[in-house]
């Protein structure tokens, strides 16, 4: 929890941290090290539908590149994976992935962003072992992240000014 906690903080004080930064921050933790069973450490954005195209032209501006949902497909409300560090061959397939399009995952991050509190998901397959004969378990922690510096007290604020999560991927 706290780790993620670190990574809202991070996007309190910078008002959109770069894929540079957000690999720092990671780096500075020596993650690796001292807890071998997160699988690394993401964000997460929220995007009603209305805002995937704006969005996908910010991180081409941005320098980022391309910015590719999947699966494809039309949906209310996105959350795909922008930043998953540290930068593997399977964490690089997550990237894009989108999290609502899954409804267990979709109910934690609503859990966490509705009220305002880190939560867990029960055990998943992650999108880089999807199709492989035995998939590693594992468990997802989100943290939602908020325009404001401080938490929004009520849920219509929390909703209003959600713009993602922190999460990290948890082997089991």
């Amino acid at each position: 929890d706290l780790i993620l906690r670190g990574g809202v903080s991070l996007f309190a004080s910078v008002d959109w941290p770069s894929a540079g930064q957000w690999s720092e921050y990671y780096r500075s933790l020596r993650i690796e090290q001292q807890f071998p069973s997160l699988m690394g450490l993401g964000f997460v954005a929220y995007l009603p539908s209305g805002q995937l195209a704006e969005f996908q032209r910010q991180m081409r501006d941005r320098g980022e590149g391309l910015f590719v949902l999947h699966p494809a497909g039309f949906r209310r409300e996105y959350a795909p994976i922008l930043y998953l560090v540290p930068t593997t061959s399977a964490n690089r397939v997550e990237i894009g992935y989108d999290m609502y399009a899954e409804a267990m995952r979709q109910s934690t991050m609503r859990a966490a962003a509705e009220t305002g509190t880190t939560r867990m998901s029960a055990p998943v397959t992650l999108a880089m072992d999807a199709g492989q004969a035995r998939p590693m378990p594992a468990t997802l922690l989100f943290a939602p992240v908020y325009r404001s510096q401080l938490p929004p007290v009520g849920l219509g604020e929390r909703r209003d000014s959600l713009r993602g999560w922190v999460y990290a991927p948890i082997s089991l």
